[in-house]
């Protein structure tokens, strides 16, 4: 069973203005979590020109009938592994006003990295799609569940117009620095393994040209550059000249989202002795 150690610190400071300071950590350390391994492949690899230096053998390539027991077409073993972590640093300053209105504001930095996150249905696909250069040995890397930036707001205002009516407006807005992503390549291994997804090897500019033949319309090195443009636009690609990409390292653009809820309450009865008597009416809106 997976097992985790966590620990959290957290301080409350109020000013003399009614203004209420939070800080909060939170660190978990992975103690055993699932790994999972093909174990019926012949470890017997040969490596691509690119990465066939000593020091640089990182993408195995599994020979063609590569099953120990031909007997068996795949063999699976689920165990554990104590690699991963993931902490988070959460900052918020929030007021309630004596005039009804309120509101609060959040920045959450975190980060998380796994060797595989397990959250599939089979031992099967749990292996087929992890991206790693050797699947076997799957190497520490950034989670699904990676949230980096998160930015977290709401405002809220409550008016009691008499004992009968009673507003409430409630504005709630969320930003995310988009979600974790692989730069690879899907239904397509150079491993020559069963697995569906892999990592991509990202050419140095003076070995762009290798890796293209000429077409019809096309020169080598035509294509060569039109690539080298593509990788040289991205931030992270550029950073991975001359190796290979790293499993969820690409990231989705920010994302937003906005919610505002609207209620109206209507007490009935509100001269009554008894509270209990009260009775409430509620019409919102929600967009």
């Amino acid at each position: 069973m997976p097992k985790v150690l966590r620990g959290s610190l957290a301080v409350d400071f109020k000013d003399k203005n009614g203004f209420k300071y939070t800080l909060e950590a939170i660190y978990t350390k992975t103690i055993k979590d699932v790994m999972f391994q093909q174990i019926n492949l012949t470890d017997r690899p040969t490596y691509a020109v690119f990465d066939s230096a000593v020091n640089h053998q990182y993408q195995p390539v599994f020979p063609g009938q590569n099953n120990l027991n031909p007997q068996f077409a795949n063999a699976y073993e689920m165990s554990n592994t104590s690699k991963g972590y993931r902490y988070s640093i959460t900052g918020q300053v929030a007021r309630v006003f004596q005039s009804g209105f309120g509101f609060s504001l959040a920045y959450t930095y975190g980060q998380s990295k796994d060797v595989a996150n397990g959250i599939r249905n089979s031992f099967e696909s749990n292996w087929q799609l992890n991206q790693a250069l050797n699947p076997n040995d799957p190497q520490l890397a950034y989670s699904n569940f990676d949230i980096r930036h998160r930015i977290v707001g709401n405002i809220n205002y409550r008016k009691a117009w008499n004992k009968t009516w009673v507003s409430s407006f409630f504005l709630f807005v969320s930003a995310q620095s988009g979600s974790p992503f692989t730069y690879g390549f899907v239904n397509y291994t150079p491993q020559n393994t069963p697995q569906q997804v892999s990592l991509a090897y990202i050419p140095a500019k003076e070995e762009t040209i290798n890796f293209f033949a000429p077409t019809e319309t096309q020169t080598a090195a035509e294509q060569a550059a039109a690539f080298d443009a593509f990788i040289d636009g991205n931030k992270y690609l550029r950073s991975r000249r001359g190796s290979f990409t790293e499993r969820n390292a690409g990231r989705t653009p920010w994302n937003a989202s906005a919610d505002f809820h609207f209620a109206q309450d209507l007490h009935l009865n509100t001269t009554a002795d008894d509270p209990s008597k009260v009775k409430t009416i509620t019409l919102s809106l929600d967009i």
